[in-house]
């Protein structure tokens, strides 16, 4: 799942098929744990499992990847305007070339 804004399409290739997923104009805390939570577990499967042939995880981990930046990232700002007084409904997710160049 991807969080790049709450109205987002994310389109993720997996066993070539495409897959698509939409999201609630409203995301709440605990739904984009719950996302990060299923992303991580996924995550963790695709690192266990030895793949058919070499790179054949890469694309997805790379997408999960990202789209974990994406979430952790949206619910820092969530809990940011929360705590300083603001809507958190009304905080714009960032684009994934935004976070993905954020500073580790």
């Amino acid at each position: 799942m991807d969080c790049l804004h709450s109205r987002a399409w994310a389109a993720l290739i997996e066993n070539r098929q495409i897959r698509y997923y939409s999201f609630r104009v409203t995301t709440t805390d605990n739904e984009l744990l719950d996302r990060i939570r299923t992303m991580v577990k996924e995550e963790h499967e695709l690192r266990q499992t030895p793949a058919s042939a070499p790179g054949a995880n890469a694309e997805r981990l790379q997408a999960l990847e990202v789209q974990l930046d994406q979430c952790w990232d949206l619910l820092r700002q969530r809990r940011a305007a929360r705590e300083f007084g603001e809507n958190p409904d009304e905080v714009a997710p960032r684009p994934a070339r935004e976070v993905e160049g954020y500073q580790q």
